[in-house]
C-alpha cells in the first residue's frame, strides 16, 4: 500500500475473507489507490492425498466451495464497501472447472489466475518475481523481465489475447529485500514510460 501510494499506481489486494481484520479495513480506507479482490474463503487446502494444493476444488464439493465463496463475497462487500470488486483470485491459482463455470451465478464479475487468459471473464497475472522452487527468494531480474516481455511479445503477435493487461503478481508476506527492490524499480520504470499505463482494477473488472 505504501508503494502504491508513493508511485501513484493502482493496487489490487487479494484478501482472504475469513481472515480479514479491522486493521486491514482501515489500511485500505486510507489507501486511495487500493481495491480489494476476493482470495478464496479461508486459504484452506482441500487437495486429495498427493495432489497439488487447492482450496476451490479437490475433495471439497463444488456446492460447498460456492457457498463459502458467496459468504466471503458478502463479508468483503460489508467490510470494504465500494472498494471491493467481486473478482475471484483462487489460492494457489487453482480452481476446479465446475466451480469456475458457476461463478457469475454467485455474483462474481471476474476471475484472476496466472498465465495468459483463455476467456474474457479472466484477467490474469503473468510476472511472478518470487522463485518458489528455491525457497521463495527473488527469481532474478532477468527471469522476471523475461516473463513480462514474453507476455508483451505474444500480445503483439496475437498468440494470446492482446487486450489483456500484463499483470504483476506480488506476495508481500514472502518477499525478500531483492524482490522488493525489483518491484519498486519495475513500478517506477513502467510508470514513467510513455508506452505504458497502469490500469485500475475497476477498469478491468466490472464493479457489479
Amino acid at each position: 500500500t505504501a508503494l502504491a501510494a508513493r508511485a501513484g499506481v493502482p493496487l489490487a489486494l487479494a484478501v482472504v475473507p475469513a481472515h480479514a481484520t479491522a486493521g486491514l479495513v482501515q489500511a485500505v480506507a486510507e489507501s486511495p489507490h487500493v481495491t480489494v479482490l476476493q482470495h478464496g474463503w479461508a486459504h484452506a487446502d482441500h487437495a486429495a492425498p498427493g495432489g497439488k494444493k487447492i482450496e476451490l476444488g479437490g475433495t471439497h464439493p463444488p456446492d460447498s466451495v460456492l457457498a463459502e465463496l458467496a459468504a466471503g463475497r458478502e463479508r468483503l462487500a460489508a467490510l470494504f464497501g465500494a472498494r471491493f470488486v467481486p473478482a475471484l483470485v483462487p489460492p494457489w491459482n487453482r480452481i476446479a472447472p465446475p466451480v469456475a463455470e458457476r461463478l457469475t451465478a454467485f455474483g462474481f464479475t471476474g476471475l484472476s489466475t496466472f498465465k495468459p487468459r483463455t476467456a474474457p471473464f479472466q484477467v490474469n497475472t503473468h510476472v511472478d518475481p518470487v522463485d518458489w522452487r528455491d525457497g521463495g527468494c527473488f527469481a532474478g531480474e532477468a527471469a522476471a523481465l523475461d516473463a513480462a516481455l514474453a507476455h508483451l511479445r505474444t500480445r503483439r503477435s496475437g498468440v494470446v489475447d492482446p487486450a489483456e493487461p500484463t499483470g504483476l503478481l506480488t506476495h508481500h508476506l514472502a518477499m525478500d529485500d531483492a524482490t522488493w527492490a525489483f518491484t519498486e524499480r519495475f513500478v517506477d520504470e513502467t510508470r514513467g514510460h510513455p508506452a505504458a499505463r497502469w490500469v485500475a482494477t475497476v477498469e478491468i473488472f466490472p464493479a457489479n
